[in-house]
Formats: structure tokens, sequence, C-alpha cells
């Protein structure tokens, strides 16, 4: 990794496991910020870049740094050589672990003044900061929750608070992340896939596809960096990504306005609505994976080995079509509702898969049918004793497209 020299504010490289102790700069991009080929071409003659708010931002920065006995720090806009797609695509799946390896992280709040801000109390001051753009964007999402140490600090450069559990609480209200993560007392890896999706539900990037990139870190994955893929694209290869090393079902929890679509979201928004979820551990686990189709799984078939009477009650809570559509199954994802208003932990949840016409596979001899989910602006509450009775069965779900083409060949055989 490249540092900035806190003192001369020039470039030194590191192995990042050799590293010195650091401080790293987290913030919201301008106009006229700095790059490392500013920096480079300016060389020891500053002048020409000096005029810039963004080397003011940065040797703002070096200044705190050095007051806090660092000689090192690392700020994404000039410590990246972006002309280099090897080195940008390295810096871009390596950002969680700078921010989660320096000694501290300096957050600069352009938009917050402490002497307006804070004229009349701190709670007012705090719910300056609550309302920065900082919070709204999706990069600043993993720079919050991976750092360990963090210092708060206003345009001017004025320190509004250093840790501090009153400005957590409100930083936690603003964004939906629990204190437990913002303090790192329980591991981000020991929430569900849907909620740390919902983290970055309302949040935004510049460029499309970071709104993707900027997730890895939380997921602890990694993937190749292509601009221009689209953000669609780059979340579904995110999503794909999270299911090589995860059996966590909540993944599929998202609800958005599609009339046909797979188990994969479109984006982070999907999430904005998701409940609190638990995963709840099944009798066995099952592997799945993406094929060239669609994703090859298992689910629990609720509408699957019921009597009349249960099929009954399932029609009367609204669950499964009010008449007998073999087509439609109710499937349980391999997660409980944490708290809904009903009893704690007795309500699972479902989602309607409809059955593609012509979709079918064989998986070591046997013929498994094709899906694809319907009614996605839904969840379904399921009570947990009819999930009880339900049986697994292996599926592929194909994704909308996939599901049309392959309705489309069907149909052509036919004729």
């Amino acid at each position: 990794m490249r540092l900035i020299n806190t003192d001369t504010l020039q470039m030194v490289e590191y192995e990042h496991s050799r590293a010195p102790s650091y401080a790293i700069l987290s913030h919201t991009w301008g106009d006229s910020e700095v790059s490392f080929e500013d920096i480079m071409r300016a060389g020891a003659d500053q002048t020409t870049v000096s005029t810039k708010p963004g080397f003011r931002k940065i040797a703002n920065f070096c200044k705190e740094a050095r007051s806090r006995g660092f000689m090192y720090g690392w700020v994404d806009t000039c410590c990246i050589d972006k002309r280099n797609s090897a080195e940008l695509s390295e810096a871009i799946n390596s950002m969680y672990l700078y921010y989660s390896s320096a000694a501290v992280c300096l957050i600069y709040l352009g938009d917050v003044h402490k002497s307006i801000a804070g004229a009349d109390s701190p709670n007012q001051l705090f719910e300056s900061v609550s309302r920065s753009r900082w919070l709204s964007r999706g990069w600043t999402l993993q720079e919050l929750t991976a750092s360990t140490i963090r210092a708060f600090f206003d345009a001017e450069w004025n320190l509004i608070v250093d840790n501090n559990d009153e400005l957590f609480d409100v930083l936690s209200k603003a964004t939906g992340i629990p204190i437990s993560a913002l303090y790192r007392t329980k591991g981000i890896h020991e929430y569900c896939v849907a909620e740390r999706m919902s983290w970055a539900s309302n949040r935004q990037t510049t460029r499309d596809e970071d709104m993707a990139y900027c997730l890895m870190g939380i997921f602890d994955v990694n993937m190749p960096i292509l601009y221009g893929e689209g953000a669609t694209k780059a979340f579904k290869r995110l999503q794909a990504e999270i299911m090589k090393d995860s059996f966590d079902q909540t993944l599929f929890a998202w609800r958005g306005p599609y009339s046909s679509s797979g188990l994969l979201a479109e984006r982070p928004f999907d999430f904005a609505s998701t409940p609190d979820l638990e995963l709840w551990m099944p009798k066995h686990l099952s592997s799945y994976q993406m094929t060239n189709i669609g994703l090859s799984i298992q689910v629990l078939d609720v509408t699957k080995g019921h009597d009349a009477e249960r099929l009954k009650e399932l029609r009367e809570l609204r669950l499964i079509p009010p008449e007998e559509d073999h087509l439609v199954i109710l499937a349980a994802l391999q997660c409980e509702v944490l708290d809904d208003g009903r009893d704690f932990k007795s309500w699972c949840l479902g989602i309607h898969l409809k059955v593609v016409d012509g979709s079918f596979r064989s998986i070591n001899g046997s013929y498994v049918r094709g899906y694809r989910r319907i009614n996605c602006d839904k969840f379904y509450m399921v009570p947990r004793r009819l999930v009880s009775g339900a049986q697994d069965a292996d599926i592929l779900v194909l994704d909308h497209l996939q599901a049309i083409r392959a309705e489309k060949l069907y149909y052509m055989m036919l004729l």
C-alpha cells in the first residue's frame, strides 16, 4: 500500500503486512480533489496544487495525524494511482482491510460547522452530524464499520468528538447500524446477510457499480472490478460471491417492485424493509450454487406434503392462492422473524415461486423443475408449526430473463 508522510507529504510504499502505524481519512469527495498524479507532478514544490480545496483537506488531515503522533497517513484520493487499473482493483478489494488496520480514522464532515450547529447544545451538534452527507454515501459505510478508533471533525477541522457514547446512539438511529457493530463488540460477520444489506439500502455512490463494490469488505468477499457492467450485474456478482462461502438464506429475504425475478436482489434498496431475522438450523444443511441456467437450491416447500386441512389453513391465511395451483409453491427461508409484534420466534419468512414451463435439467439422473419468484413485493409470515411439516424440494430458480427465454424455447418446441 502507498502511504503519505504527514510531515513532508511525500509518498512511500509498503507491503500492508509491514506497514507502520498510520492514520486514515474518511470523507466525502468534492470538487478539485487532489490525485496521486497531482501529488507526484507537484513533487517538492506543492504550490501548484496547494490552492485546491482537496489539497487543504489532505494538509489538514496530515497536520491532525501528526499532532496525534502518526508519521504516516492514508487518503483514498491521492494514495491510489487510479490510472493503473490493477492497482485500483487491488485497493478497492483491500479497502476494508486498510480501514480496519488503521490506528485511528479521522472523519471529516465538510458540511457540518461546529460554531453554528453546536452553538446551543451538544445534542444539536450531534443532530447536525446525523444529517451529514457523509452518512448517505456507500463507501463511508464500510469506513464507519471497519474502523476501531474514530475522531469526527467539522468543515474547519475543529474536533467534534472522539469515540463517544451519545454520538454513537445518534449514528445508530440515523444509519440503522446496531451499537454493537459500531463498538465492534459483536463481529460484523455475526450479523445476518439481510441486516448488513439493509445498512446500505438508502446509500448512494457516484458510479453505479460502486454500490456493489463498496460492500465487498462488509461481506468479506473479493471480486474483479468491472466498471461499465452496470449496477445490477455488479450487485448480483456480489451476491454470487457471498453464496460461495455462506449458507445464510437471508440473502434471499428482500422485496422489490418486480412482477417476476430470480432469488437474487437487483439493488441494496430491496433490503430496506426486511424485518429483523435470525438464522435457524434446518435438520441438515444443503448446498446451493449459481449455474449457467439459474440458482440450484433446495428449499422447504410448505405446500408439499400437507393434508387438506393444513392446505386450507394456508389459503385462509392468504399464504397460497385461494384456488389449488400446483404451479405455485410457498418456500420457507431458513430464518425466523425476531419481532414483528407477534409471538417471538414463531414465524418464518416465505416467498412464492412459480413453475417455469420447459425449464428442467438432470442432476444425477433425476429431473429438477425450474421456477421463478413471483409476488416479489411481498413477504409471507408463515407459522412455524406449518413449516415443521414442509418437505425439501430440489429446484432451479431462474431470473426473469432466463425464465422468458426458457418459456420461449419451450413453446417453440411445441409448435
